[in-house]
């Protein structure tokens, strides 16, 4: 829907359609903009690939909701013709409707929460739109988590009280400091803080990081199973923002 709203900034304004629709078995959700339309709409979903200018879109924000759908057994599909806008139709298997509860009250379980439920993560990327989908897929598996789109932000909420159990954050990010950077002043803000960073540019490596420190990275685009194996061996490495593999 951001895709679909800055297309209808570059043309001065125009229509952003949402329609919704569902039988027994499928969710149907439609996106259509009156935008100026996409000159190769079957690569829209390809890594990297990005109509926007330097520096206002990586490229991935589409190929990873390709990937999300994808986990969920859904199917997406775009059409798009230049100068009469974009149709972006995803379609989801409807989740089976929970049986009705017979009794008024529900005894409290005495079984111990999932660790998940304790863990908060510090989720930092400047993509709107990749930054609302990772905080979606990782609520998802049970964390909390907080969200900033700068690393300025990021620090502020760093050197707050806030609790923080592990920081989540892109690499390549506009502006003075990265996502490197971030790691090594959020682990001088808070010693033993967690750190995972993710990129989608297979030339960074950990090896450019500073101080002799070094973070595992999660390589862009990435399944949501994934993602919820490197989140809990992340938590539950005990070098905390000290070395760690880089993951291929």
């Amino acid at each position: 829907m951001s895709n679909a709203v800055d297309a209808l900034e570059e043309v001065g304004g125009g229509k952003l359609v949402i329609r919704t629709d569902h039988n027994s078995e499928r969710v149907f959700i439609e996106f259509s903009d009156t935008g100026p339309g996409i000159k190769s709409p079957h690569q829209v979903f390809d890594p990297f690939f990005t109509t926007k200018p330097v520096g206002k879109g990586t490229g991935l924000g589409l190929s990873m909701e390709y990937g999300f759908v994808k986990e969920l057994k859904g199917t997406i599909k775009v059409k798009s013709d230049v100068g009469q806008g974009t149709t972006f139709s995803v379609l989801l298997p409807r989740a089976a409707e929970l049986p009705a509860v017979k009794s008024p009250t529900i005894a409290p379980s005495e079984a111990p929460a999932s660790a998940s439920g304790h863990k908060t993560i510090l989720v930092v990327d400047d993509d709107d739109l990749v930054r609302k989908s990772v905080i979606a897929q990782i609520t998802s598996l049970g964390y909390n988590t907080i969200e900033a789109s700068t690393p300025s932000a990021a620090l502020e909420i760093i050197g707050s009280k806030q609790p923080i159990d592990l920081l989540f954050s892109d690499i390549v990010m506009p502006g003075p400091i990265d996502g490197v950077e971030l790691a090594r002043l959020a682990g001088e803000q808070r010693l033993g803080l967690k750190v995972l960073l993710t990129s989608g540019y297979p030339d960074l490596k950990t090896s450019h990081t500073s101080e002799k420190k070094s973070w595992a990275i999660l390589k862009k685009p990435y399944r949501r199973n994934e993602l919820q194996r490197v989140l809990k061996d992340a938590l539950s490495n005990t070098l905390g923002n000290q070395l760690a593999p880089a993951m291929t």
